[in-house]
């Protein structure tokens, strides 16, 4: 009885933990943080984008204050274009593989490039803090 109290004890405290961080987030805001950085092809509720002569799908659809995740662009033949991860609500990383150009692996610290080609690195993260 007592291993399955202490298993109980640790589960419930994991609960409360998990709680704690997603206090303002939704039930469905948190199952695509936790989701979206290992998405291979867009889910079905994935946001339907047309830029510059694409048609894109974008997952999650939306990115809340604090979030902890992926936000992730595929094109409509579901290669992957982007990749931005997000902490604590800030972009922290973006792997970039728009067509017609190498792979890009792009860190940041705030608003600075910390790695990546830097000129690149810097508008990625101009374009896409725009558009938030």
């Amino acid at each position: 009885m007592k291993k399955s109290a202490s298993v109980l004890n640790w589960t419930i405290l994991g609960i409360a933990v998990v709680g704690i961080l997603y206090v303002n987030i939704s039930d469905s805001v948190k199952k695509e943080a936790a989701l979206s950085c290992g998405l291979i092809a867009p889910p079905s509720t994935a946001r339907k984008v047309e830029t510059h002569g694409a048609s894109l799908r974008v997952y999650p659809v939306r990115i809340p204050s604090g979030f902890n995740g992926c936000e992730r662009a595929w094109f409509a033949d579901g290669k992957l274009l982007v990749s931005t991860e997000y902490r604590k609500g800030r972009i922290y990383k973006i792997d970039d593989h728009a067509p017609n150009r190498a792979a890009a692996t792009c860190v940041f610290d705030g608003d600075k490039v910390k790695g990546g080609p830097p000129e690149r690195c810097a508008a990625l993260l101009n374009s896409l803090s725009a558009m938030r």
